[in-house]
């Protein structure tokens, strides 16, 4: 349904919303999460090896020790990220898919960090 949604820019399908759901040690790498709204989730070691996050709204959740490898970022959306310190970043995107921008390691950990909102 969200695949539809993000196909028919809204028109038909369903905007994927989780909400408090622990998606603990999932490989989320096929599945689509472009425009997703991630709510209080719990993503502790989860992969995110090629996954596209582009103009998706990641809040309130822990990444510690999930995996980014090639994972596309562009216009995400971070807001209350615990556990990026942890996490094994190892290359984003920030660009698109057609014109990539690839961060790799450090400086991905760091766009990442200046990039997350957070409010109290």
């Amino acid at each position: 349904m969200h695949k539809k949604w993000v196909e028919t820019i809204g028109k038909e399908g369903e905007m994927l919303k989780l909400d408090e759901v622990d998606l603990r040690s999932f490989d989320v790498s096929d599945v689509l999460l472009e425009q997703a709204y991630l709510i209080d989730c719990n993503l502790i070691n989860v992969s995110f090896y090629l996954t596209d996050l582009s103009w998706a709204r990641l809040e309130n959740i822990d990444i510690s020790v999930a995996t980014f490898e090639e994972t596309l970022l562009n216009g995400v959306t971070l807001k209350n990220i615990k556990g990026i310190e942890e996490a094994h970043i190892k290359s984003i995107n920030i660009g698109t898919l057609e014109k990539p921008i690839l961060l790799k390691s450090d400086e991905a950990k760091k766009w990442m960090l200046e990039k997350c909102e957070v409010s109290f």
